[in-house]
């Protein structure tokens, strides 16, 4: 996957491919079966399927002391999103600056320089400051740009939308095996740039503190790869934020499900 820092997108630093880009934009925290619908229609495009999303959830920045925990780290993200064969992920740095571009001003940001033969978002998509742009004017100031647009509805599991909050929640309240159905996959936490401690019988991670999403304090059986590229079994403590492998070296795991 080619990462591409939107400045060097916005400033036009990078080669264009000549078929140009599908583009889907969000947050696209976990990844999940929405997101993966916005994924499939790029994917199908004959252009070169790109998406636009952020180094870090722009809520963490727009809402001061929001700690809630993040479904996926951004290399989880970008990993899950090159398996189901997005070829291009632009990222932004989210800052106080970007936050105050109206939604029409980044639209010409993302059109002015490059191709775009078909942008994708979904029907709750908002961009710009304060939201002032919803999927609706999305659509239709890119069409006036000359980009076709699509805006897709919700998936849905029962009577409500598979989402991010809805996700987030399953996991707070333990239900892992509903969180999955609406990941399409297992939940799992990137253990990389999370600091490690050492206790009497191995080590822990601290995951609160780097806003990794948790389910309630227990013991559980986890597969957890190692940075060999193993998957093992262990059992996982978690506990005050904290999760503990006994009997590891703190480099020796990249990463475990449920």
């Amino acid at each position: 996957m080619q990462i591409i820092d939107w400045l060097d997108y916005t400033h036009n630093r990078i080669s264009e491919p000549e078929e140009g880009i599908s583009l889907s934009i969000g947050v696209f925290d976990g990844v999940h079966r929405g997101h993966q619908e916005l994924i499939r229609r790029i994917t199908a495009s004959p252009h070169v399927p790109a998406v636009l999303t952020f180094a870090q959830n722009p809520r963490q920045i727009l809402k001061k002391g929001s700690r809630h925990g993040e479904i996926t780290s951004l290399s989880q993200k970008l990993a899950v999103m090159e398996s189901f064969g997005v070829f291009r992920a632009l990222v932004i740095d989210f800052s106080t600056g970007f936050s105050t571009l109206s939604g029409r001003e980044f639209i010409r940001l993302l059109t002015v320089r490059h191709k775009i033969g078909l942008m994708v978002v979904g029907s709750n998509f908002h961009c710009g400051f304060r939201q002032d742009t919803d999927a609706a004017l999305f659509k239709s100031i890119c069409e006036k740009a000359g980009v076709k647009t699509e805006v897709l509805p919700p998936l849905m599991e029962g009577r409500r939308p598979v989402s991010s909050s809805r996700i987030r929640s399953l996991v707070a309240e333990g239900d892992l095996r509903g969180a999955a159905s609406l990941l399409g996959r297992p939940y799992g936490i990137d253990l990389q740039g999370i600091e490690a401690f050492r206790t009497g019988d191995g080590f822990y991670w601290d995951a609160k503190a780097a806003l990794r999403l948790l389910p309630p304090a227990g013991v559980y059986p986890v597969r957890v790869l190692s940075n060999g590229g193993e998957w093992l079994e262990r059992i996982l403590t978690v506990h005050d934020g904290r999760l503990s492998i006994p009997s590891v070296s703190a480099a020796e795991y990249a990463e475990f499900c449920w």
